[in-house]
């Protein structure tokens, strides 16, 4: 498992306490934007280096590879790059 991976587990797993939806907007084929309610949704990471968001009890909503990103965390928000460029970015929102 990747220091990112475990990095980025634990920013969202803490920040979803704190927080009421978190809004997920995703870059490649355009831009696609998703929000969720924090108390509905759970993090897990697999052992191939990827992030999944589980929603209402076991509804996987997203799966992400992390191999190859760089993340740049602030506050409440993360932004992950994958060669160079914006692949998604998270907002936990109160």
């Amino acid at each position: 498992m990747s220091r990112i991976l475990a990095h980025l587990f634990l920013f969202c797993d803490t920040n979803k306490d704190s927080s009421k939806m978190l809004r997920i907007t995703r870059y490649g084929y355009g831009e696609e934007v998703s929000e969720h309610a924090c108390d509905l949704i759970n993090f897990e990471m697999s052992s191939y280096d990827s992030l999944n968001i589980i929603e209402n009890q076991g509804e996987r909503v997203l799966s992400f590879m992390l191999e190859g990103c760089i993340a740049n965390f602030e506050e409440k928000h993360v932004q992950l790059y994958h060669s160079k460029e914006l692949y998604l970015l998270f907002e936990f929102m109160d």
